[in-house]
């Protein structure tokens, strides 16, 4: 029986090249002799999609080309799987026994081998598919190359991830649904009872467990906590009662907040304080943040490497909101539709409010307009403004327009025009979002900014411990989770 891999590869083509397509198959598994079969294989994402590539090579020399284009939302690390598991599954359909896999990616490699654990249950599910396929190969051995030798997988995999009409000498399968199903992705195992099931148990019926030791722990936790409609919450005393979650439901929450609706890749510290604001509660929140940060393979690669010897804080004043703005210029950037290759950014000192406007060029005309629009017709006029040196904030025409409103104009020394230090952490926040959600897709920073944004000020900021949309607006913002 063919596989599905197989069968699409020969549907793929019109009726009448179908039956061309399917005898060349035949005469290549004929031709082909017993030995080690090499498989290469790569993914490739773009604005259109994932892409993933094979190349399936005979003892003999003979080749077999195959690109796929996934029609549905796929991460780095599961495309390469996909495209693994296609592959395997088009050479166990071909009667292969000893095979050799070649991968550039380093995390599928080393947890087919077991270097690495495969603690994501996506990955999990994944892991065991190829487990199984690897079951039906008589000898399977699978290693890293470098990226530079898998250039025909690659070009192959660039060849699915950018379009979607198939050439007759490489046709283009397209994979409607992931390889592995749903039911195959289990929730994090905890070989205890669920946490929530003993104090709703006591709350709803008095019930308690025969052991004394622990039927008093129970009462002391189950003043903490309440049943309303059915769900149990636990009581907050400077917020709204939080929704008690179980483990899976709790996997779901951080998902949601590092990389799927409400995405901006924050540490684990913002992303426990996330599922707090968001008006969710379970006992190892904070554990759980920390492990769920660790597993993710951007939060590693673009995490920020500190060369800065330790020093001293210097305090600034800002007794009221939206009194004291820091205002800076961050570009050149890759060019974005409309040709913006720079970012305006200002931030409020008091709630760390971020305003950002993307522009062709930044000269004193689109500073004067920029602060008028965003700055003054939505939070007033403020009381000081500090910026570096750079032409457009030290123009006459800029210090005009401060001087009319009354505003202080306060610049870091020419030495260091860094100094600025609130607005230098901003940007530096925002250009690693930028870096973690688009990788590849540069151009298209200037498209993601708003949700960069709406990510940036709905998460607590260390030093006030609040978001600073619950500091403007005096509630939190409602998330899709």
């Amino acid at each position: 029986m063919k596989s599905q891999v197989l069968a699409n590869f020969i549907a793929d083509f019109t009726p009448g090249e179908s039956v061309q397509a399917e005898q060349e198959l035949v005469a290549f598994i004929k031709t082909a002799t017993p030995g080690k079969w090499t498989l290469s294989v790569d993914e490739s994402s773009s604005i259109k999609g994932s892409g993933l590539g094979l190349v399936l090579e005979s003892p003999q020399g003979d080749i077999l080309e195959q690109s796929f284009h996934c029609g549905f939302h796929a991460t780095n690390n599961e495309a390469e799987y996909e495209t693994l598991i296609a592959g395997l599954d088009l050479a166990k359909s071909l009667n292969v026994k000893i095979i050799k896999v070649r991968s550039d990616s380093q995390l599928v490699v080393r947890q087919v081998n077991g270097t690495y654990e495969a603690t994501d249950q996506r990955m999990s599910a994944y892991l065991n598919k190829v487990k199984q396929l690897q079951s039906t190969f008589d000898e399977f051995s699978i290693e890293q190359i470098p990226r530079s030798e898998n250039t025909r997988a690659d070009a192959l995999a660039s060849l699915g991830s950018t379009t979607t009409n198939s050439s007759k000498s490489v046709p283009i399968i397209h994979l409607m649904s992931p390889s592995i199903q749903e039911s195959e992705i289990l929730a994090p195992v905890d070989n205890r009872r669920c946490w929530i099931e003993p104090i709703f148990s006591y709350l709803q019926a008095d019930i308690l467990p025969d052991d004394r030791a622990e039927a008093r722990k129970i009462k002391a936790k189950a003043a903490k906590f309440c049943i309303l409609y059915g769900k149990l919450y636990k009581k907050s005393f400077t917020g709204p009662y939080l929704r008690c979650v179980t483990l899976r439901e709790a996997y779901d929450v951080l998902k949601s907040l590092h990389h799927e609706e409400c995405e901006n890749h924050s540490g684990a510290r913002s992303l426990s304080n996330r599922a707090i604001t968001a008006g969710y509660y379970w006992p190892t929140m904070r554990m759980d943040s920390q492990n769920h940060v660790k597993l993710c393979n951007k939060c590693q690669r673009f995490a920020p490497i500190s060369h800065l010897p330790p020093g001293m804080l210097n305090s600034i004043s800002a007794p009221w909101p939206f009194m004291k703005w820091g205002m800076d210029i961050v570009g050149k950037l890759p060019a974005a539709p409309g040709g913006v290759v720079y970012m305006l950014v200002l931030t409020n000192y008091f709630t760390k409010w971020v305003e950002v406007g993307a522009y062709q060029q930044v000269h004193d005309t689109e500073v004067r307009n920029f602060i008028w629009k965003n700055i003054i017709c939505r939070f007033g006029v403020p009381k000081e403004i500090v910026t570096d040196n750079g032409s457009q904030f030290i123009s006459y025409d800029f210090k005009n327009f401060c001087d009319k409103y009354a505003i202080k104009l306060s610049f870091s020394t020419p030495r260091y025009p860094q100094a600025n230090g609130q607005v230098e952490l901003t940007n530096k926040t925002i250009v690693n979002t930028l870096k973690k959600r688009l990788e590849a897709e540069k151009s298209q920073w200037a498209e993601k900014l708003p949700e960069i944004l709406w990510s940036y000020r709905t998460t607590p900021r260390r030093s006030t411990g609040e978001t600073p949309f619950s500091l403007v607006y005096g509630s939190e913002a409602v998330i899709p989770i």
